[in-house]
């Protein structure tokens, strides 16, 4: 069933994936605390409850602050979910958590490797092994060794589109963005990503 929520992605866009392709590490930076403090402010007016989230009433100000666009982005991501939940195809937790109805083992622990849906995209659970095979194909896909189904893998199948209109400098930094959260621990990360691929890092 996570084919089905994957392919909602495809149709979702975020303004600011654009600056993800910026040389300039502050751009990049700023581009990602942008993106976290978008969801986490929306984050505020976004419940679950009876297998559907429900949002409440949005003030202007934020429109103004993160973009109309961006955010309406956002919430077609939620209305599209909530329909899966009612199809029966996904599972709607009261923690704002997105499981595929024939996922039972809903446990996260360090160093495992999972995929968990959220309201504003997914999160992928990799182990330290994980974490740098992954580095190593998306670098195999900057170079043009390999196609970004490589990728997509890891975020669940039928995500392939999701990365088919990124270029090589979008590969190559999340390459070496893995590859600097994944160092120096044996716990593994997260790599927290969009409907439109913007993402960051973390560890688990």
């Amino acid at each position: 069933m996570f084919k089905k929520l994957s392919a909602l992605v495809v149709t979702l866009v975020l303004v600011g994936n654009v600056s993800l392709f910026s040389t300039k590490a502050f751009a990049e930076e700023n581009e990602v605390t942008q993106t976290q403090e978008m969801i986490s402010t929306l984050d505020k007016y976004i419940s679950a409850d009876d297998n559907q989230f429900n949002v409440s009433n949005i003030p202007d100000n934020v429109y103004n602050e993160f973009g109309t666009e961006n955010v309406n982005n956002l919430l077609d991501g939620v209305k599209d979910l909530n329909e899966l939940a009612k199809d029966g195809e996904v599972i709607i937790t009261d923690n704002e958590t997105v499981y595929d109805t024939d996922d039972t083992s809903f446990d996260v622990q360090g160093g495992v490797n999972k995929i968990v849906w959220r309201w504003y995209g997914r999160q992928s659970f990799m182990s330290t092994s994980r974490a740098n095979s992954f580095a190593y194909d998306c670098r195999q896909v900057s170079y043009g060794a390999m196609g970004v189904g490589a990728v997509a893998a890891y975020f669940s199948f039928g995500t392939t589109a999701l990365f088919g209109g990124l270029t090589g400098i979008y590969f190559t930094k999340l390459a070496d963005d893995v590859a600097m959260r994944n160092s120096g621990h044996t716990r593994g990360i997260i790599v927290n990503m969009t409907w439109s691929a913007a993402y960051w890092t973390e560890r688990q």
